[in-house]
């Protein structure tokens, strides 16, 4: 039996999870999840990471907001510093499903740091005198992210989705996740334009902001700037070397720039990510172009 692996780049464990990578990048970039850098300084996620970010996706099922979640998240590293992953330890609250509770050493702690079972005779006074805490403000600008993300799975609620996008950027100008679905809202509505601006206020918010990257890249290949095209899905592929998608655009824009032995390459690291469909099997033609 093959070995688990000891680490998932983020489009691994957003296929794995069946969850967006951008809001995965988003999770990340508000320390909800805590992803190891690798040593050419790639995000990458152990096993515990994708236990914490299975119990997000379990809690939001359930109602719990993004907000608390996060709120319940510090509040815990501060007074469990030495909990490995604070996101095991949640579970729905026994008396409102949007509210948490955390188990930590067989004693549960509600929603305002309360104890809810008898402490043992050694616990130090210190330690339950801090279990204390103001009642947590919401996120606005996360809340509103959150809630477009949940619009966009309904094509009918799409302007809603932007809207509430939009609100997001005017109260956090530089949230990059939001910019970069705007972008990506505009562009399927045909603005250009906007798109363009919002895939750039989303890079100039987060340089490694993958989707951003490569989406400015395709609107600029549409456009006929090959060259801009071509530097911005290279910088994709240094994000996320995983992801399948840059191999196979760098591929088909070498070979419209007649960069072949480029082009074979980038096929060759397409076939390693995606053996398998339509364009597998393009890519061992053009890698094997003989056989």
């Amino acid at each position: 039996m093959a070995s688990a692996k000891d680490s998932y780049s983020r489009s691994e464990v957003a296929r794995i999870l069946n969850v967006r990578a951008e809001r995965l990048s988003y999770w990340a970039q508000k320390d909800l999840i805590e992803p190891k850098k690798s040593s050419n300084n790639r995000c990458q996620f152990d096993f515990g990471a994708l236990v914490g970010l299975k119990k997000i996706m379990l809690l939001r099922e359930n109602g719990v907001s993004l907000q608390h979640i996060r709120k319940r998240v510090d509040w815990l590293r501060e007074k469990l510093p030495n909990l490995r992953n604070p996101l095991s330890s949640l579970e729905e609250s026994y008396r409102e499903k949007r509210e948490t509770v955390a188990r930590y050493e067989g004693l549960i702690l509600d929603d305002f740091g309360q104890l809810c079972l008898s402490w043992t005779e050694d616990r130090p006074e210190e330690f339950v005198s801090d279990l204390r805490s103001d009642e947590w403000e919401a996120d606005q600008a996360l809340s509103l992210f959150e809630k477009a993300c949940e619009l966009e799975d309904d094509p009918n609620r799409l302007d809603d989705a932007c809207e509430a996008y939009q609100r997001a950027v005017d109260l956090e100008p530089g949230f990059s996740d939001a910019h970069c679905n705007l972008g990506t809202h505009f562009y399927n509505k045909g603005q250009t334009e906007r798109a363009l601006n919002h895939y750039e206020l989303a890079i100039a918010s987060n340089e490694s902001h993958l989707e951003a990257h490569f989406n400015l890249g395709n609107l600029l290949e549409e456009k006929g700037d090959n060259q801009g095209a071509l530097f911005h899905y290279r910088k994709a592929a240094e994000i996320d070397p995983f992801f399948p998608e840059s191999a196979l655009n760098l591929a088909l824009l070498y070979e419209k720039l007649d960069f072949i032995n480029n082009a074979r390459r980038q096929w060759r690291q397409y076939l390693s990510l995606c053996p398998e469909g339509h364009w597998a099997d393009m890519a061992r033609k053009r890698v094997n172009p003989k056989s």
